[in-house]
């Protein structure tokens, strides 16, 4: 009895093992066609998706922006005296514009 379960244990583990490699087959395939498919959308080869790209350039906040952030936080959390005296920093520089 024990030797039939073992041989039974066997024959699924070689049915799983078939249908694992022919799912990786059609994965291959899937993943063929979604670059087939992105080569005709972007109106160029399936080799585009290999070709560099242009990277955005990060914009960089200015020091005001960054008081100003700064300052909510701390309104936020209630620390007024410090809220205070950024205030007054943010006061100088928008005079200085």
């Amino acid at each position: 009895m024990l030797s039939t379960a073992v041989q039974e244990l066997k024959a699924h583990k070689s049915q799983i093992a078939t249908q694992v490699k022919a799912l990786a087959q059609e994965a291959k395939q899937i993943e063929r066609a979604i670059k087939a498919l992105l080569g005709i959308s972007t109106g160029g080869t399936t080799t585009t998706a290999t070709a560099p790209t242009t990277a955005k350039k990060r914009r960089k906040m200015s020091p005001l922006g960054k008081l100003k952030i700064k300052l909510g936080s701390l309104k936020r959390y209630k620390k007024t005296e410090e809220a205070k005296k950024l205030q007054a920093k943010i006061d100088a520089l928008m005079a200085k514009k």
